[in-house]
């Protein structure tokens, strides 16, 4: 449907498939479909936001090593700051600290109170080393924007049957501003429309706390 509706937004023919489709440029519109999924899922195109349905756990059990086995989702986007700890001991886990803080606290003797971790290619390490069999806990943006019919998640579509997580007219929308750029042909007010609708989106996302300027907050039972 994405492929469909921005077929015809931009005067192209819909195509009744999408991807069995042998049309230059349909398969165009195909690429440019997951260009702009991943650059949305990963906050690109000028914005910088955790869309909520993106939002996830990982949940693992500590090995006593700096490395931590099947600590990284297959799915792992970013690391959403703040959010890691060890739900054993009920105690943060404080990072992600820079390599140079890494190295310094390895070539250190004495060993540190508060654990610390770094992600370092794609792996999860934590110093000091903890005490296995622990439940530690963070919660990440998954790169996965779409899925299949059967709910696997997926970073790239690649079949009819498969459906955006994210709000599909954002996609459309980008889709058709990439689409006349790379025709050479003036984008300007589909971008600038394509940004205002985004960050729409983005106000609305998960919503807001309520901010008081003053005043008696209400009880929580308030009505």
């Amino acid at each position: 449907s994405i492929l469909q509706n921005a077929a015809t937004s931009i005067g192209l023919t819909a195509p009744a498939v999408g991807f069995s489709s042998v049309d230059p440029a349909i398969i165009q519109l195909r690429t440019l479909m997951n260009e702009e999924g991943n650059e949305l899922a990963r906050g690109g195109s000028g914005f910088e936001h955790p869309w909520t349905v993106l939002i996830t756990e990982k949940t693992f059990t500590t090995t006593a090593a700096a490395i931590q086995a099947s600590s990284v989702a297959t799915d792992f986007g970013w690391y959403i700051n703040g959010t890691f700890w060890n739900r054993t001991t009920v105690q943060r886990i404080t990072g992600p600290i820079s390599p140079d803080e890494w190295q310094q606290v390895q070539a250190n003797t004495a060993t540190g109170i508060f654990p610390q971790f770094r992600f370092r290619g794609s792996s999860l390490l934590i110093t000091p080393t903890p005490t296995a069999g622990e439940t530690a806990a963070y919660e990440y943006v998954s790169k996965n924007w779409a899925q299949t019919s059967g709910a696997v998640g997926l970073s790239a579509m690649t079949a009819d049957t498969d459906t955006a997580l994210l709000e599909e007219r954002l996609i459309e929308l980008g889709v058709r501003w990439r689409y006349l750029k790379a025709k050479g042909l003036d984008y300007a007010e589909d971008y600038r429309t394509y940004q205002i609708e985004v960050g729409k989106a983005i106000a609305r996302d998960g919503g807001r706390k309520t901010l008081r300027l003053g005043g008696t907050p209400p009880r929580i039972y308030d009505g």
